[in-house]
């Protein structure tokens, strides 16, 4: 291990970040403590996934008020990680969704894309993340 190495070690602390079946390690300055980030429309990613699938939260009758305040929220994310390409539509719409980062607040982390499956396909948040943006704002 050499001297940066080492530096590192001091300087950051890996909090983890749960989503369905993975956990990811969180990296955060000192000044900054770690804590957990709720995530929110990570979907199905096959047999035996743990994660919702967008098409079992599909709600036409979402409030239109409600909806574009969630999406102007969306917009306010800031880059946590950055990945390489686009994913697909889980939702079988055969779109590449747009966006290949994950967006945070600092509390709650969501793909980029997230947007597509509100826009696209009525998809509802869940209450509690919907609740969270309606107190702010």
């Amino acid at each position: 291990m050499n001297d940066a190495d080492e530096m590192w070690k001091v300087q950051c602390t890996p909090a983890e970040l749960e989503i369905g079946e993975f956990t990811v390690l969180e990296v955060t300055s000192l000044d900054r403590p770690a804590r957990k980030l709720k995530p929110v429309g990570f979907w199905w990613t096959g047999t035996g996934s743990a994660l919702p699938h967008p098409n079992d939260m599909i709600d036409r009758s979402w409030s239109v008020k409600e909806r574009r305040k969630v999406l102007a929220y969306l917009r306010t994310g800031r880059v946590k990680t950055r990945w390489m390409g686009n994913a697909h539509c889980r939702c079988g719409c055969l779109e590449s969704v747009p966006g290949s980062a994950d967006m945070t607040d600092e509390v709650w982390v969501w793909p980029e894309g997230l947007s597509h499956y509100i826009e696209e396909h009525g998809v509802r948040l869940p209450s509690d993340f919907v609740a969270y943006i309606m107190e702010r704002s």
